[in-house]
C-alpha cells in the first residue's frame, strides 16, 4: 500500500458471491461504487477490503458528513471548530488547525513518544499547509485541513 491508497473495511454483507458487488456498492454508495470489483473477502468473516485512492475517500467522507452534521445548539459549538486528522487509519479530532509532530505520535503510540528507545517516522498527506504533503520532524508542526489530513506514524526501536 502507498501512502496515496487507503484500505477501507466495509461492514459485514450477508449476500451470495454472485450478489456481493451489489452488496457492496450499496454500502459504499456512488462514490466510491467503482472500487468493489476488485473488493477481497476477509478469511472467516463477512467483511470485504477495498483499497481507495485517499482523495476518493476523502470525498466520500466529506459527503457522509454533510449528511450526518447536526445544527450545533450552543453558540459556544459554533464557535468551536473541530478538525478530523487520520493517525494510522484512525480518526481522531482536534481543535486547532497546527497539529504537532508529538501530537501525532501519541495519537499513534500513547505514552511512547518521549521513550528514548523509539524513534518515530511520521509521513503527512493532504495537509493545508504548503507542502501539502512530506515528513514532519520532531518538534515541528503542519498546519490541517478541516477533515482528511492523513498522518502515517513508523516507529523503529533504536539498538
Amino acid at each position: 500500500m502507498s501512502l496515496g491508497t487507503a484500505r477501507l473495511l466495509v461492514a459485514e454483507i450477508e449476500a451470495e458471491s454472485t450478489a456481493r458487488p451489489a452488496a457492496l456498492e450499496a454500502a459504499l454508495g456512488e462514490v466510491l461504487a467503482e472500487f468493489t470489483a476488485e473488493a477481497e473477502h476477509v478469511e472467516g468473516s463477512g467483511w470485504y477490503v477495498v483499497w481507495v485512492p485517499r482523495k476518493r475517500l476523502k470525498a466520500w467522507r466529506d459527503i457522509l458528513a454533510d449528511q450526518t452534521t447536526a445544527p450545533a445548539s450552543t453558540a459556544e459549538a459554533k464557535d468551536r471548530i473541530e478538525y478530523t486528522i487520520i493517525v494510522d487509519t484512525v480518526e481522531h479530532t482536534v481543535e486547532h488547525a497546527r497539529v504537532t509532530w508529538e501530537e501525532v505520535v501519541e495519537f499513534a503510540y500513547p505514552g511512547q513518544s518521549g521513550h528514548p528507545q523509539y524513534v518515530f517516522k511520521v509521513q503527512y498527506e493532504d495537509a493545508a499547509s504548503h507542502p501539502s504533503s512530506g515528513a514532519l520532524v520532531k518538534g515541528g508542526h503542519v498546519e490541517v485541513e478541516r477533515q482528511g489530513t492523513t498522518f502515517s506514524v513508523l516507529r523503529s526501536v533504536v539498538s
